[in-house]
């Protein structure tokens, strides 16, 4: 059964389980709803977001991420990235699609994969202590 949520209420119950990894993206979707009218047929598009707890429509998918990001005080992080994005994703041409991009990267945990092209760039500039933390892990292997 697919869980659809358009709204962020709709996620109330279970607002304290969530974890990033339950709401990264796994890919978009789209959804036309038709429906009837006095004044004939209305049709509607509704973009959302793949996750694994459902396919949330993509504002409030933003929201969530938001949520979490406020909620595991990762808002200097999150800024950070989205000045990366505005700095590096040249593609991302509005300011809506450069904060979406950041809350993708986001909630994928980009910053944590040490194979992200710009891992090494990214933490150096923005978080320091991992670079040393693992120069430090890798100097400690080689005495042994």
């Amino acid at each position: 059964m697919e869980i659809l949520i358009n709204n962020f209420s709709e996620i109330e119950s279970i607002k304290d389980s969530l974890t990033f990894g339950k709401v990264k993206f796994l890919y978009g979707t789209g959804r036309s709803n038709t429906f009837t009218t006095v004044h004939g047929k209305v049709t509607t598009y509704r973009c959302g977001v793949m996750t694994e707890i459902g396919d949330i429509e993509e504002s409030v998918w933003m929201q969530i991420v938001e949520f979490l990001i406020k909620k595991s005080h990762e808002i200097e992080l999150y800024h950070n990235l989205l000045e990366w994005v505005k700095e590096r994703s040249i593609w991302c041409t509005s300011e809506t699609e450069r904060k979406e991009y950041a809350l993708r990267l986001h909630a994928t945990r980009i910053f944590d994969n040490q194979e992200w092209v710009d891992y090494r760039a990214f933490n150096a500039k923005y978080r320091p202590n991992i670079i040393e933390d693992q120069l430090k892990k890798l100097l400690w292997r080689q005495k042994e």
